[in-house]
């Protein structure tokens, strides 16, 4: 199989450095990374260096580059940016997909499905999502700090048997890998912990722990969290009755010093993934015909901040 990681980041680095890993002498596999700048510039001169905190490796992936045509066809596209990047990079991939390219999102959004499925890519739909907290220490170097390195990844036709050998290809490579039938519950599930945490830390401007232990703030998020199941429901994606406890304890499970990703972009002044994780959610109620107005006010806040 031919393999493309496109994106670079903390979760393309990680997952597309273990497939290079794995298979950098194999005449059956063929790992490519997309991507672009200092990053491919120091990777093609020096290899993708790893660090987790139990090990540390160099990757040399078969093809880098900056250019989807060189490149060339592949079977499977591995979507590893930013909700915010994801539109343009969905409209430059023609040159890699044809009709049974697995086209596999992992960002943090739940429209991500929706995002590549406007560009109409030829191939066959996957959604996916990761459990990492991993980033680019310097370029060439990526830095792995948290999270079980889980994948999740599963077909929107929900047939999972025709892609054992792909499951297979990924275990083989040392990753935590998961191919599931119902996708879209484990993403929606995921969402349903990280989008509340996300806004409310980034409209208080604190950590998780000063979040969850104030009354308002603490209550704010649940309301969140109770507006996306209503929001999944509505959009048929089976979640257990006990969601937003399951996130709450997920929530609660983190070290008190933990700040989200969102607000920690916002505090330094970088984009944000605002659109993934709040304007989103508001979009997709309004296509169902509902209402969410604790997310359609928070949303309004945001946007001024």
């Amino acid at each position: 199989m031919r393999i493309c990681i496109a994106g670079l980041g903390g979760v393309g680095g990680y997952f597309g450095g273990r497939l290079a890993a794995a298979y950098s002498a194999s005449s059956e596999h063929e790992i490519c990374f997309l991507c672009r700048g200092e990053h491919m510039e120091s990777i093609q001169k020096k290899g993708l260096k790893v660090t987790t905190p139990h090990e540390s490796f160099i990757a040399h992936p078969h093809i880098i580059s900056d250019c989807p045509q060189e490149i060339g066809l592949v079977d499977v596209i591995f979507f590893a940016v930013k909700g915010y990047d994801l539109p343009s990079l969905a409209k430059s991939v023609y040159p890699l997909c044809h009709d049974k390219t697995l086209l596999i999102p992992l960002g943090n959004g739940v429209d991500n499905v929706d995002i590549l499925q406007k560009e109409k890519l030829t191939g066959i739909p996957f959604n996916g999502c990761v459990y990492i907290s991993a980033y680019i220490e310097s370029p060439g170097v990526i830095r792995q700090v948290g999270g079980s390195c889980k994948m999740v990844v599963g077909p929107l036709d929900r047939d999972i048997e025709k892609h054992l050998p792909f499951e297979n290809m990924m275990k083989n490579a040392g990753i935590l890998f998961e191919l599931v039938k119902d996708i879209d519950r484990a993403v929606w599930t995921k969402f349903i912990f990280m989008s509340p945490m996300a806004i409310v830390t980034t409209l208080k401007a604190e950590n998780f722990g000063t979040v969850l232990s104030a009354k308002t703030s603490r209550d704010l998020v649940v309301d969140l969290m109770k507006e996306i199941c209503y929001l999944a429901k509505k959009r048929n994606v089976a979640l257990p009755d006990d969601a937003v406890a399951k996130a709450l304890a997920q929530a609660e499970s983190f070290p008190p010093h933990t700040r989200s990703s969102m607000e920690l972009d916002a505090s330094k002044g970088r984009s944000t993934e605002l659109e993934t994780f709040v304007g989103a959610v508001v979009r997709l109620a309004q296509d169902e015909g509902i209402s969410l107005p604790v997310y359609e006010r928070v949303y309004e806040e945001l946007l001024k901040m």
